[in-house]
């Protein structure tokens, strides 16, 4: 994964998460490769090996504005699922 569970405070309170997920770390593990497989299927045209890796390899591209757009999009349904008519 490009982005890490713990990477998400920078756009969501650690107690906030805690609160929508109950404390399970695979719930926030789940979202974030939602997010994940949303933006590489935007990004199809382009080289996703270099911008996220294998299982085996890091990225050979870094690019925040990549990771940022992941932690917003996973944010986002993590927030959604607290509050649905968001």
């Amino acid at each position: 994964m490009l982005v890490q569970p713990e990477e998400l405070t920078t756009d969501l309170y650690q107690e906030v998460i805690d609160e929508i997920t109950r404390r399970n770390r695979d719930e926030v593990i789940s979202h974030i490769k939602a997010a994940e497989d949303f933006v590489k299927a935007y990004l199809f045209k382009y080289d996703l090996h270099a911008l996220f890796g294998t299982e085996t390899e890091s990225p050979t591209v870094q690019d925040e504005f990549l990771k940022k757009t992941i932690k917003i999009i996973a944010s986002y349904w993590l927030v959604r699922k607290a509050n649905p008519g968001v």
